[in-house]
């Protein structure tokens, strides 16, 4: 894959994970090369939350991205003041009104400080899981792994990974609908942008293969007081919901996988928007949301 393709996503844009082997139900990744206020740098991102919904809450959740459902959204438990009380398996879009059902919660370490991530119990129980170093395996498969767990150098979880069709056969016997929002980015911070491999882009907002898309482009001077250029892409969502800022080219997505007795499992209805945004000087980042 040539320079610009990479930068610009153009093999990730026009992927949806409804026909996917594995879904991302959390993630939180990023590598980089180098400093960021320096050239060379590069950077990439690709993070993912996830929430499942009864048909009596799809119209609703249907709305929501990133900002709703991205790993930035805490997972816990609620008690209010009223004496009510909200376990940490339940989503609740507004105080004291649950909507759906989370599949990972965060478990944020008291004293000792980072976080893990925890897979519903629910889901391992019924698919009748066990945990075999880093995966969830099912011994009545030959041991297949079901989830995948990984984690980045600090030790901490970075994405949590389920097969397609074990968890279509959870949704299916709960009935419940999985959206799924998820964001890409990517950066690259270059010394002349004329003499670039991204010479001739210029700053667009556009819908693109489905998204929002937007690119920017600015100096390093305007961000950081550096000499350079950094190439931005981003990101905005459906809902139009600012997205956090970043440099680089982002993208939107949304997925729904549908699964209920009467709904072809084969076919989980989906939809993603995208953003790309640049500037001169040149730092190349993207990310994609859904």
């Amino acid at each position: 894959m040539d320079k610009k393709s990479w930068l610009l996503l153009s093999k990730e844009t026009k992927r949806n994970f409804s026909d996917s082997t594995w879904i991302p139900l959390r993630a939180s990744q990023t590598e980089t090369e180098g400093r960021v206020t320096e050239v060379p740098y590069k950077e990439q991102y690709f993070g993912s939350g996830s929430a499942a919904f009864p048909p009596s809450s799809v119209s609703r959740a249907d709305k929501f991205g990133w900002n709703d459902l991205g790993p930035g959204r805490s997972v816990l438990p609620h008690a209010y003041q009223d004496g009510n009380y909200s376990p940490v398996e339940v989503y609740q879009y507004n105080d004291n009104d649950p909507m759906g059902v989370s599949l990972v919660f965060d478990h944020p370490q008291p004293v000792i400080g980072g976080h893990r991530w925890i897979v519903n119990p629910d889901l391992l129980i019924s698919l009748r899981l066990i945990k075999e170093g880093d995966a969830w395996v099912r011994p009545e498969e030959d041991f297949t792994t079901v989830i995948r767990e990984h984690f980045n150098k600090e030790g901490e979880h970075s994405l949590i990974e389920i097969k397609r069709d074990h968890l279509l056969d959870y949704l299916a016997a709960r009935n419940l609908n999985l959206r799924i929002a998820y964001y890409r980015q990517r950066v690259e911070n270059v010394p002349d942008l004329g003499t670039s491999d991204y010479a001739g882009l210029t700053s667009i907002q556009a819908n693109q293969d489905g998204g929002r898309y937007e690119i920017l482009i600015r100096t390093l001077e305007d961000v950081y007081g550096e000499a350079g250029h950094r190439f931005e892409l981003g990101a905005t969502m459906s809902m139009k919901k600012k997205m956090p800022h970043q440099w680089g080219r982002k993208q939107t997505r949304t997925l729904n996988l549908k699964a209920a007795p009467d709904i072809d499992q084969d076919t989980p209805e989906y939809e993603w928007r995208q953003n790309s945004g640049k500037r001169s000087g040149l730092t190349t980042k993207s990310r994609a949301l859904g």
